[in-house]
């Protein structure tokens, strides 16, 4: 395992360190696609941000979720920072946040514009720090145990080995309450060995996705509430640099050997994914007991309405029965003064959702609203990979 881990650090530091220098000469859109909206303090904060981190930035989403002012703020493969900038100024003087990346190119980007968004943003001290390290050990980058109030992540997940380290280095860093709020990008069945190990595939977020069932397994595993999907999106490995993918792919001669290896990637879903993973009581994470939630409208940009997941959203003044589980997710961190809980009664209204099952086994590429793009020329059908 350890070996493995090691060589994929290698190959991702030699992929973004020194193959790719900006966006535009990534081979697919997997690392770049937006999936979600973001508010409009949200793409104001994305507009100060220096052009020359812009250029770096190789996410697949928008993490940054409600309610952040003051907040602790951890992020996992920070790259050049753009992320980390942005939530600098959402955090505001009196919050935090830090970045830790394994790549020494992306974090020169990132620490020579830390003195320039400071004075961009207006504040007398830098408010961001950024640590080199590996986010399978989160504790030798010198991070603390319960001392955050969110952790992010923006499509690097799938690029470490070690899934479970991940998350439970996430776990262990997130305050009580504490929310993992990423995205990153998912398969609808696992990825064959054979296409794990291309260096390539790998760089472009595809052969390291995680099949979407997996995640539950691993969150379930490390002691995460199950996975709320905020929104997806789905990927195309079509389009821009469709062919020099498929050329590097066939240079490789463990897979061009393999006609029904070329056959699966063609045939193979891949969608980004913004999940969050809630750090709620033990006690609570099997509870069905009903409460009833109402929302009192004071979450800032979100004065009528909170969208918890994809389909669960509470109005403001209207109560909700949720089961205690679901209802803890937003209750017993930092969102918690934004909601009345009551026990329910006669007059309660019906509930959102009759059980977990319901709320939290969602596959993600059900629920993608808009298709990939198809250009007729792609890897889509059973014999274009041939």
């Amino acid at each position: 395992m350890a070996d493995s881990s090691e060589k994929t650090h290698e190959q991702v530091q030699e992929y973004y360190g020194q193959r790719v220098k900006s966006t535009d000469q990534l081979l697919t859109t997997a690392c770049t696609v937006i999936s979600g909206e973001g508010s409009g303090k949200v793409k104001a904060a994305i507009k100060n941000v220096h052009p020359d981190v812009l250029s770096k930035y190789y996410g697949c989403g928008l993490v940054f979720p409600e309610q952040v002012e003051d907040c602790r703020i951890l992020d996992l493969g920070s790259g050049a920072g753009r992320d980390c900038f942005v939530l600098s100024q959402l955090v505001g003087a009196n919050g935090h946040v830090t970045g830790v990346d394994m790549t020494q190119e992306q974090l020169d980007v990132a620490n020579k514009h830390i003195q320039y968004h400071t004075e961009k943003f207006g504040y007398s001290k830098s408010n961001v720090d950024f640590k080199k390290g590996f986010i399978e050990n989160l504790s030798d980058a010198g991070i603390s145990d319960s001392s955050y109030d969110i952790v992010i992540s923006n499509c690097v997940v799938n690029l470490a080995h070690d899934k479970l380290s991940v998350l439970k280095g996430a776990y262990n860093a997130l305050k009580d309450g504490g929310e993992l709020y990423f995205s990153d990008v998912y398969v609808d069945r696992p990825v064959p060995d054979e296409l794990r190990k291309n260096s390539v595939l790998w760089g472009e977020c595809i052969s390291g996705a995680l099949y979407w069932k997996d995640l539950v397994m691993i969150a379930a595993e490390v002691g995460f509430a199950p996975p709320v999907v905020v929104s997806a999106t789905a990927i195309s490995t079509c389009g821009k640099g469709a062919e020099a993918l498929l050329d590097a792919v066939k240079s490789d001669p463990s897979i061009s050997s393999n006609p029904e290896l070329l056959k699966l990637l063609g045939q193979l879903s891949v969608a980004s994914v913004t999940y969050r993973l809630f750090k709620v009581p033990k006690t609570a994470l099997t509870s069905d007991s009903p409460v009833q939630v109402t929302y009192k409208g004071t979450i800032d940009g979100h004065a009528e309405e909170f969208k918890l997941s994809y389909d669960l959203s509470l109005q403001k003044s209207i109560p909700v029965v949720l089961p205690q589980s679901v209802a803890e997710m937003f209750t017993s961190g930092r969102l918690k003064q934004h909601f009345d809980i009551s026990p329910t009664s006669a007059e309660s209204p019906s509930t959102s959702y009759k059980n977990l099952d319901q709320f939290n086994r969602v596959n993600p590429f059900e629920v993608i609203s808009t298709p990939a793009p198809s250009t007729g020329s792609c890897c889509q059908g059973s014999s274009c990979c041939s």
